[in-house]
């Protein structure tokens, strides 16, 4: 019975129009991504289409324009419609109804988050020279405002950083698609939650261009962002605290949705 919601639930989600999203957000990224690094690299070095996912792809101006909004509509799911009952009572269980939608999620935001990692390769290996080896800009050093990420001989190979930066903008994409949808039944609005969640990572990033990074450790959205662990101003956030922060999140809001959802008979 869970299967059968899980493919539900992602036939909702991504029904007509919606399921072209992916598309847009793959060139929107890998453009911003390689226009950003063609002006970075004759001042630090020459790039390779490694550096278009590490330092333009997955970035807070990239999560906050692009990535959220459109991922948060594409998954969208008005959970305040009357034939959700009818969903609910096919799958004869509250709980699997939540449980097979917050799988569903999950799925989703793994592949928004490769979408948007192999958009930004895509056009860094047709733009780039295409290296298994980090580059001389990844090597070198750069603004502060920028990252203070660089390469050294310790380094993980770009492979590794890479799936951990997709992996990293997955679990930050999975939190955000939970809080919208417990928002959505705790206030009882359709595009409520949406709109919240989305003026959270905007907050975010606010935070970010005026340097008050302090905060971020505390919110979710930028500290998803695989370079926002190497800012050179303010407090650096580590990545396992991201990793325990996004799972406390996740199983708060999953248990609070899913108590406030089994309670209201009028969703």
């Amino acid at each position: 019975m869970m299967e059968r919601g899980i493919l539900i639930a992602w036939r909702l989600m991504f029904r007509g129009w919606r399921g072209l999203l992916v598309i847009p957000l793959m060139l929107v990224v890998g453009w911003v991504a390689v226009g950003g690094l063609l002006h970075m690299g004759p001042r630090y070095g020459p790039a390779n289409a490694w550096d278009a996912l590490v330092f333009g792809g997955v970035t807070a101006q990239t999560l906050a324009l692009f990535v959220a909004p459109i991922f948060l509509l594409a998954t969208h799911r008005d959970m305040t419609k009357a034939w959700e009952i009818h969903i609910w009572i096919h799958l004869r269980s509250r709980r699997i109804w939540w449980g097979s939608d917050m799988i569903a999620l999950a799925a989703a935001a793994s592949l928004y988050a490769l979408a948007t990692g192999l958009g930004s390769l895509g056009f860094g290996g047709v733009t780039l020279p295409v290296s298994w080896s980090w580059s001389a800009l990844a090597r070198g050093r750069r603004p502060v405002g920028l990252s203070s990420f660089v390469a050294t001989p310790q380094s993980p190979p770009p492979l590794v950083v890479g799936l951990e930066i997709v992996a990293l903008l997955a679990l930050g994409l999975w939190l955000l698609a939970v809080l919208t949808r417990t928002l959505t039944v705790l206030l009882k609005s359709p595009w409520l939650g949406l709109v919240l969640t989305w003026a959270l990572v905007l907050f975010q990033y606010g935070l970010v261009q005026f340097g008050a990074l302090g905060i971020l450790p505390w919110m979710p959205g930028d500290q998803f962002v695989y370079l926002m662990h190497f800012m050179g101003v303010g407090p650096r956030i580590p990545v396992e605290w991201s990793v325990a922060y996004g799972i406390a999140w996740l199983a708060i809001l999953i248990v609070v949705g899913g108590a406030a959802a089994h309670r209201d008979w009028s969703l």
